[in-house]
C-alpha cells in the first residue's frame, strides 16, 4: 500500500482514533474450510395407508433405513363411526344413504369440510359448509346419546348454524377493511387509551379529596379539620373562578346548587334555612347575588357544624360527669376498714 492509498484511508477513520491507534490495524483473512462429513443415502420403498397413493420412494440416510417413516408419527387414522337406519333421525331433506354418504367423504378428507363442500357431489344436490356441518354434529350427538357415550368431546356439543355464518361474516369484513379504516380504528384505540388513562388519574384524585375530607358523606360525625378542609376546597374553587384569566363557561343555577360534601343531616339542615329566607326557585342569579349566595351558604355551614361540635362537646362532658359520679357513688359505698387497708 503506498503513501496516498494510506492517507485515502486514514481520512475514512476518526481523528481521535487516528491518534491512539496510529493508523488502521492491519487485518489478515483466515479461511477455515467446513468439514465434510460424508452421509450414505439409501432409497428406500415406503408403504403408506393411503387408498390412491399406495407406496412411495423416498431417499433416508443409511443408517435410518427400515426404520418407521417419521410422517407415519402424524397420520391419524378419522375415527369411523357405524350408524344403521334405525339410529338416525331421517327426514326429506337428508335421507339414510346421503348422510351414509356424508360420513364416507369426511373420513376420505381427513373431516376437512372445506375440503369436502369443494367436492361434494351427491345426486345434483347443492349444500353448502354450514349444512353439511350441520348435518354431521347433529347426527353424532344422537347417535352418541343413544350409545350412553359421555365421554365423547361431541356428546354435548350443539352446532349453531346461524353464529356460524355470522361469525364467518364478520370475519370476511374483517380481512376486507381498506387501510383508512385500520389507520381509523388505530385512532380510535389510541384515544380510547388515553381517555381510560384520563378517567383513572381522575378517580385517583376522587379517591384522594374523599380521602381527606374523610368520608363525610358517610357519616354524621364531623370535626374542626375536616371543616377546614371544605372551606379551603371551596375557597379555592372560588379564586379559580375569580381570579384567573380566561373565562369559564358555567351555569349559576349548577354551581349554587353544588352538592357539598358534608354529612346528609347537616345539608338537610342548611337547605331548610336557606329556602327560608331566600328561595332558589325565585332567584334570578347575577355575580352579586351568586356571590352573596355563596358567602351567606358557607356563614351557616360554619354555624351549623360549630352548633354540632358544641352538642358532641356537651354529650362528652355529660359522659365523664356520669362515670365521675358513678365512681364517686362507688367510692363512698365502700366501708371504712378497706379503704384503710388500701391505704
Amino acid at each position: 500500500m503506498n503513501k496516498k492509498e494510506q492517507r485515502k484511508l486514514n481520512a475514512q477513520i476518526d481523528k481521535e482514533v487516528l491518534k491512539l491507534t496510529g493508523g488502521v490495524y492491519p487485518v489478515g483473512l483466515i479461511t477455515q474450510q467446513k468439514p465434510i462429513i460424508h452421509q450414505k443415502w439409501a432409497q428406500e420403498e415406503i408403504l403408506l395407508n393411503n387408498s390412491l397413493i399406495k407406496r412411495i420412494n423416498a431417499w433416508v440416510p443409511e443408517q435410518e433405513r427400515g426404520k418407521l417413516f417419521p410422517g407415519e408419527k402424524f397420520n391419524i387414522e378419522p375415527e369411523i363411526v357405524e350408524f344403521t337406519e334405525n339410529d338416525i333421525v331421517v327426514d326429506e331433506n337428508w335421507d339414510y344413504e346421503e348422510t351414509k354418504y356424508l360420513f364416507q367423504e369426511l373420513r376420505h378428507f381427513n373431516y376437512n369440510f372445506i375440503i369436502l363442500y369443494d367436492r361434494y357431489q351427491y345426486q345434483n344436490k347443492n349444500r353448502d359448509i354450514y349444512q353439511l356441518k350441520d348435518r354431521y354434529y347433529s347426527v353424532m350427538r344422537e347417535i352418541l346419546q343413544k350409545r350412553n357415550q359421555t365421554s365423547h368431546q361431541l356428546y354435548n356439543y350443539v352446532y349453531d348454524e346461524e353464529y356460524d355464518r355470522f361469525r364467518n361474516m364478520e370475519l370476511e369484513k374483517y380481512l376486507k377493511r381498506t387501510k383508512q379504516i385500520c389507520d381509523d380504528e388505530k385512532k380510535i384505540q389510541e384515544d380510547l387509551r388515553k381517555l381510560d388513562q384520563l378517567i383513572k388519574k381522575q378517580e385517583k384524585e376522587h379517591r384522594s379529596i374523599t380521602r381527606c375530607i374523610g368520608s363525610a358523606q358517610e357519616t354524621d360525625e364531623i370535626d374542626e379539620n375536616r371543616l377546614q378542609t371544605i372551606l379551603e376546597v371551596g375557597q379555592k374553587n372560588e379564586d379559580l373562578k375569580n381570579k384567573t384569566q380566561q373565562h369559564i363557561v358555567y351555569l349559576r343555577t349548577k354551581w349554587v346548587n353544588e352538592v357539598l360534601p358534608i354529612p346528609s343531616s347537616v345539608k338537610d339542615k342548611l337547605d331548610r334555612q336557606l329556602k327560608d329566607i331566600i328561595p332558589q326557585t325565585k332567584l334570578v342569579l347575577n355575580q352579586e347575588l351568586e356571590s352573596q349566595y355563596s358567602q351567606l351558604r358557607k356563614f351557616y355551614l360554619e354555624v351549623l357544624i360549630k352548633q354540632r361540635l358544641q352538642k358532641k362537646r356537651e354529650a362528652d362532658k355529660k359522659q365523664l360527669e356520669d362515670k365521675i359520679r358513678k365512681l364517686k357513688t362507688q367510692f363512698d359505698s365502700q366501708p371504712q376498714s378497706d379503704i384503710k387497708q388500701k391505704k
